[in-house]
């Protein structure tokens, strides 16, 4: 992980992706960095500023697109204009390259226009089990 700065996006240890608004020095053990994001409650509209340090970040990246995980679930449009679609990440393999890749229903991140992320651990955290 690459050292973590103001205005980078970072995904935790429990699936939530954010975007660093600032890094504050604990008042008490000055080596230890608290990190300061927004995190959108989905219930009510209310963003709420979310302190973490780093032990629980698991992964931060200049663009959210790169946090991205298989098996996360995403709401995407192929095109500008197109409607919005729902799918889930899945590795593929491009046929001409063998490469593997992270796409939906095929197409490569790169190529569709990411307008929500929901990560699997959020969905299995807040999805109601049928049967229970």
């Amino acid at each position: 992980m690459s050292e973590i700065k103001v205005n980078d996006y970072i995904r935790t240890d429990e699936g939530i992706i954010g975007k660093i608004k600032r890094i504050e020095l604990d008042k008490n053990d000055a080596s230890l960095k608290w990190y300061v994001f927004d995190k959108k409650r989905p219930d009510i509209n209310i963003i709420d500023e979310v302190y973490i340090n780093k032990p629980y970040i698991k992964n931060n990246k200049e663009k959210p697109i790169d946090l991205i995980e298989e098996s996360d679930i995403l709401k995407y449009q192929i095109y500008k204009l197109s409607p919005a679609k729902i799918g889930e990440v899945k590795k593929y393999k491009d046929a001409r390259s063998f490469k593997e890749y992270l796409g939906v229903e095929g197409f490569n991140l790169n190529q569709i226009t990411i307008l929500e992320i929901l990560t699997k651990e959020q969905f299995e955290k807040e999805s109601y089990k049928v049967g229970e």
